[in-house]
């Protein structure tokens, strides 16, 4: 017989295993179906264990599905005393075999396997939100047998919910274990820890000692939870197992947030129908659930049947109320008694992670029916409403949240019930000052007249109503007639809007027995939308100019201004002229504004944002080059929202004092530098814009322009605009003949440009034309640019 490394270690031990154990097969004892603790920690009725193999005479087995605990009148078969607490707990892994008292496992012989494997318990397990539930794993080697000191790495999937606790102990009882060896909680989800040597008792520290939880020589343990629902997938992984297949093992944990209330029993006259209402809400809060299932079941020949069907089986759904009810129909006219089993039933994938449809409750509540029993309208014959919970713990209390009522108890035969429900009528969107109108309808749905109804609405302080005089945003009604059952009303209330945001209305109806019914609706109030931008554009000029030489300059302006309540944004001004002008900035641009040259001679603001009632001033040096009956100059403005404006300047350029009548510039070529702004940073980059135009009266040829820029500016070639290509010569550029400027005429070139090193710079350009033998009406022009520091 071969021994596992344990019993090498702790020859002692291995006497003891050989006088105790019974045999065993591969795979870790469960928790308990049932935590005797009050945690309400629940294994999935497909993962139930198989009954004991041998019970006591005369004992029946208990049922296995489902998950509420035995009968009391039901016989438990012998669990092994060492199973119940905290007592040496077994070193073989295997198949066990779960008690239903307490839930420990009950050990096999041995199954041999083909190789080692990690083992984890619980699979799978159903557990309230904020518990704490405890996953073993270890690693079982083929002969059976589980190894110590073993490297287990938990991880938590991402896609669920929870996080990890606590992790297993350190083994400080194990001589052999090395320093490094230890267990490690790198974060909340990722733990790294090893299987125990020694056994260790957890105990939970309640006055049940059924509770602790055995930690064997072999296992690892980690504890999770969760304060929300949904789904924890627990992998442990051990490096140590060869086989791919076998070295990872996944638990899954559902955890649920739940209470309820399932109906009295009770007794009610022969022949009468009586609802049965089944309330869950959340324990957490006390906020009622919608979407769950109550299934309702008559057993055996109870002389009844359910609902309109007439069947014996029925589910219902809750509500928004977290009510779900069931009418129970009598067979005959007879006095009877049915019995109807009730299960709690959480829906197909509830909460992150999701999860598939589970029971977790049952109970179950009777009806009598009788001759002689209480008419309608007094208190009924029966026991009181049973409360309950996930089965192991006491039904707890909890206080509603504000402006939450509490779950309803359902109504006795003979009493009405009823059901309110808000509907807006106003349509969205909803601005600031619009009325808001809603319907409130009021629905009886028991079994006797509602008399005396009042309807009371309450609101938040964003909204008012004409009725509310003492300001205390709150408004009864009592003038609706009663209802009988089956029959509805409703009443329209009308509200203001004061503030905008999330508004909210509640309602909530009594009357003669009647108690709670509430409804809860929530709507967006949007600001009012402020008026669009409204622009103004204007060109304010003089009537007429004299023709200027060059650097004796003019100003004219142009003014935007925002006469809306709103800003404009993504302002873009643009500026054109006539070819008898040429302007330039009289002012750098400010602020964040930005400013381009354009081919024809004119320029582009862009403005991120022209605030309401401001306006923007630009002031333009304007040449006059030639005299003209009528010059123009046009200001254009576009913004968001489709906003487009123009305004022009007209006036008249007149001659020079002593220039006859049609007199124009003398004769050549002219040429112009300007920039974006004087100055610039170092690391930035600019444009310079060079204006060529034939000021004469025959056509120029082959016109050819020249650029020196200084060693601190570096031109950048490959964006140049320009009507030919440009050439690198020496330390200038050179752009290729133009082959014809006729007379008049003016082309752009725009040279972009970095600015390299600080310092004051020149900038020079010369325009001539090669047409002829020799070149002639050579035109040299320089600009300053000064480079500031970074």
């Amino acid at each position: 017989m071969t021994f596992p490394a344990i019993t090498r270690r702790f020859p002692a031990l291995a006497l003891l295993a050989v006088a105790t154990l019974v045999a065993s097969g591969c795979a870790l004892d469960r928790l308990p179906r049932i935590d005797p603790s009050g945690d309400r920690i629940l294994l999935f009725p497909s993962d139930e264990p198989a009954p004991p193999v041998a019970a006591a005479p005369g004992v029946t087995p208990p049922p296995v599905a489902g998950i509420a605990p035995p009968a009391p009148n039901a016989v438990a078969p012998p669990v092994l005393a060492e199973e119940r607490g905290c007592f040496l707990s077994r070193l073989l892994c295997g198949p066990t075999v779960v008690g239903p008292a307490v839930g420990q496992p009950v050990v096999g012989q041995p199954v041999p396997v083909n190789s080692d494997r990690v083992t984890i318990t619980p699979e799978r397990v159903l557990a309230p939100v904020g518990s704490e539930v405890i996953v073993r794993a270890g690693l079982c080697q083929a002969s059976g047998y589980l190894l110590t000191n073993e490297r287990i790495e938990w991880s938590l999937g991402r896609q669920g919910v929870g996080q990890f606790v606590t992790l297993g102990s350190r083994g400080e009882g194990d001589p052999l274990r090395l320093p490094w060896h230890r267990p490690s909680k790198v974060d909340n989800e990722y733990a790294i820890g090893y299987t125990s040597p020694v056994h260790r008792c957890l105990r939970r520290h309640s006055a049940d000692p059924l509770d602790d939880v055995q930690i064997r020589p072999g296992d690892a343990w980690v504890s999770v939870t969760s304060p929300a629902e949904g789904t924890s997938y627990v992998t442990a992984f051990a490096p140590g197992v060869a086989d791919w297949a076998s070295r990872t093992t996944t638990a899954v944990i559902y955890w649920i947030d739940a209470q309820w209330q399932l109906p009295p029993s009770t007794t009610v006259p022969a022949g009468q129908p009586h609802p049965l209402t089944t309330t869950i809400t959340r324990k957490s809060d006390g906020a009622p659930i919608a979407g769950w299932i109550v299934q309702y079941e008559v057993s055996g020949a109870g002389g009844a049947a359910l609902g309109y069907e007439a069947g014996q089986t029925a589910e219902a759904v809750t509500d928004n109320q977290g009510r779900a009810t069931i009418t129970v129909n009598p067979t005959d006219d007879g006095p009877g008694t049915a019995t109807v089993n009730i299960k709690i039933v959480r829906p197909e994938n509830a909460g992150a992670g999701g999860g598939p449809r589970v029971t977790v409750g049952e109970g179950v509540a009777s009806v009598t029916w009788a001759t002689d029993a209480i008419q309608p309208g007094l208190p009924p014959i029966g026991s009181p409403p049973l409360g309950s919970q996930p089965p192991g713990s006491q039904p707890p209390t909890f206080e509603p949240p504000i402006n939450q009522p509490p779950p309803v108890s359902p109504q006795p035969v003979g009493q009405p019930s009823l059901d309110v429900r808000l509907e807006r009528l106003t349509p969205d969107p909803i601005l600031l000052g619009d009325p808001v109108r809603y319907k409130i309808i009021v629905r009886n749905t028991g079994t006797a007249d509602a008399r005396q109804i009042v309807i009371k609405s309450s609101f938040d302080a964003g909204l008012s109503n004409e009725y509310d005089t003492q300001g205390k945003s709150e408004i009864v009604y009592d003038q609706m007639s009663d209802l009988a059952p089956g029959e509805s009303d409703s009443i329209d209330v009308d509200f203001d809007t004061l503030q905008e945001g999330t508004r909210v209305v509640d309602v909530s109806v009594t009357a003669i027995g009647v108690q709670g019914p509430y409804d809860r609706q929530t709507f967006q109030v949007e600001a009012l939308q402020p008026d669009p931008p409204q622009l103004d554009v204007r060109m304010v000029s003089g009537p007429r100019y004299v023709e200027g030489q060059p650097n004796d300059p003019q100003e004219i302006r142009g003014v935007v201004e925002n006469r809306g309540s709103a800003p404009a944004t993504n302002v873009i001004v643009r500026v054109r002229i006539d070819r008898s002008l040429r302007i330039s900035l009289f002012e750098e641009a400010v602020g964040r504004e930005t400013v381009d040259a354009l081919g024809d001679g004119g320029y582009e603001w862009r403005l991120p944002e022209l605030p309401a009632g401001s306006r923007r001033v630009f002031r333009l040096q304007c040449e006059f080059l030639q005299p003209t009956r009528e010059s123009r100059i046009v200001m254009e403005v576009t913004a968001d929202g489709g906003y487009a404006g123009a305004d022009e300047a007209r006036f008249e350029i007149l001659p020079r004092a002593g220039a006859g009548p049609g007199t124009g510039p003398p004769a050549g070529l002219g040429l112009s530098l300007s920039t974006q702004t004087p100055s610039v940073r170092a690391g930035t980059s600019s444009t310079l814009s060079i204006f060529m135009e034939n000021t004469g009266t025959a056509v120029e040829r082959d016109v050819i322009v020249d650029l020196l820029l200084p060693p601190g500016l570096q031109a950048n070639v490959a964006r140049i605009v320009a009507p030919t290509a440009a050439q690198r010569v020496e330390n200038a550029l050179r752009f290729d003949p133009l082959a014809q400027l006729p007379p008049g005429a003016r082309e752009a070139i725009l040279v972009p440009f970095d600015a390299v090193q600080p310092g004051a710079y020149t900038i020079q350009a010369r325009i001539y034309s090669a047409g002829d033998a020799e070149p002639r009406g050579q035109s040299i022009q320089s600009i300053q640019l000064r480079v500031d520091p970074r």
